[in-house]
């Protein structure tokens, strides 16, 4: 009934305009994923990447607009959404001067007049603001600590002082080719990370996420932690699949917190354990962050690879936690929860467990046979979504419930594409 009740009320979620547009470019973005994923880099590199960027950008406004911090001021609104406008018309004014001019090799070592070096200046720090909306302050200061270092660092004293840069000599290798926002970072965003970002949300979509808490409180109910320890089986379990920190926290937080704090932790305690426990499934595998795939493609191991080194030191991170959470209990004296009172499991919960271990069987096969990891999250998201309609009777009455999820994998990851390129 839990998981019925957190479907129907994402299925019947109001959409203001602007979530709508987003929810709408997000669906578009999750379609391109499942389509890199599948055949390939179709286009040249420049275009591809780009045009990831402007929607992500595009997203990014829609759902963080400068025009929220007006309150009720109709004019404090107007002038947000003109100052947001104004910014995007210049990113894809200097996106597509990028695009112009990795057209034209023999054009990159030419002068570039102000007017094109104050747009991509102005870009640069877009992209940095945009990352602040989402993540705080600061990493948008680290970006602009580098930017600053990079135009006054010459007169830094001894080691750290350098050649001395210009603004043009900046944006030839920040924007105006591929060794800054457009280039390496940008690539394995748009060909491998988005791909397991719309996998997570596919499988919140599915219901295995409601799945997974309840039979995490099963497993854990005979603890000390009970709850505590439910969170951390629940979203190392959930970070097996979304590898993403903010999605774990919305999908098993807003269960497993009010439940720790009904067995007589404190919320601060809550809050933090859920936090760890959501942080930990960057490191666990199959699926992990946005670094793990950073980590294959410049060390030139295997992703495969990359998930064997992880498993131990992500276990172990995981078991700390769970002697934390058991520690903390024997000092409040928590006992475990009678028998009468322990988690149930309802029926057909053993046959709908199908719909989280057979997308990750499937991309543990996907990748023995040395296939992509791209091409193992097409893989999952493709068992995820057939075997949601097929084990979740749920899902089939109110098939909208996957499309909204697709649509804000994308609404959600727009945030990490947008800071990995700016920072």
């Amino acid at each position: 009934m839990q998981e019925q009740i957190s479907q129907d009320r994402q299925a019947n979620q109001p959409f203001k305009p602007a979530m709508a547009v987003a929810a709408l470019l997000g669906l578009g973005l999750a379609i391109h994923a499942l389509i890199v994923a599948y055949v390939g880099q179709y286009s040249a590199p420049g275009y591809i990447r780009a045009g990831v960027i402007i929607v992500s950008a595009a997203i990014m406004i829609a759902s963080h607009p400068l025009a929220r911090l007006a309150g009720r001021s109709v004019a404090g609104k107007v002038l947000g959404w003109a100052v947001d406008l104004a910014l995007f018309a210049n990113l894809v004014w200097a996106t597509s001067l990028f695009l112009h001019e990795v057209a034209n090799p023999d054009a990159l070592i030419l002068s570039y007049p102000p007017d094109q070096i104050a747009s991509a200046v102005l870009a640069i720090l877009t992209l940095l603001e945009l990352t602040r909306r989402a993540f705080g302050p600061i990493l948008s200061v680290v970006g602009l600590v580098a930017l600053a270092y990079v135009f006054w660092g010459a007169n830094s004293p001894g080691i750290l002082s350098h050649g001395g840069f210009t603004p043009e000599m900046l944006v030839e290798t920040v924007w105006f080719g591929f060794q800054g926002v457009f280039g390496f970072a940008a690539g394995v965003v748009v060909l491998v990370v988005f791909i397991f970002i719309v996998f997570g949300a596919a499988l919140e979509g599915s219901g295995a996420g409601e799945l997974m808490i309840r039979m995490a409180l099963w497993v854990t109910g005979r603890t000390r932690g009970g709850a505590g320890h439910a969170a951390i089986v629940a979203s190392g379990v959930f970070g097996m699949s979304s590898g993403s920190v903010v999605a774990n926290v919305v999908g098993t937080g807003t269960v497993t917190i009010p439940l720790i704090k009904q067995r007589g932790f404190s919320g601060r305690f809550a809050g933090g354990l859920e936090a760890a426990a959501s942080t930990g499934g960057q490191i666990m595998p199959p699926v992990m962050g946005a670094g793990a795939f950073l980590m294959a493609q410049l060390t030139g191991n295997s992703y495969a690879t990359v998930c064997l080194a992880a498993l131990i030191p992500a276990l172990l991170y995981y078991l700390s936690l769970f002697i934390s959470v058991e520690t903390e209990a024997r000092r409040l004296g928590i006992e475990p929860v009678p028998a009468k009172d322990r988690q149930a499991l309802h029926p057909g919960d053993g046959l709908k467990s199908l719909m989280f271990f057979l997308p990750v069987a499937a991309i543990l096969v996907t990748l023995s046979m040395g296939r992509s990891p791209s091409m193992a999250g097409f893989w999952a998201v493709v068992t995820t979504i057939a075997a949601g309609f097929a084990l979740n009777p749920h899902l089939r009455a109110q098939p909208m419930i996957m499309i909204r999820a697709l649509a804000n994998s994308p609404t959600a990851s727009a945030a990490p594409s947008i800071s990995t390129v700016a920072v």
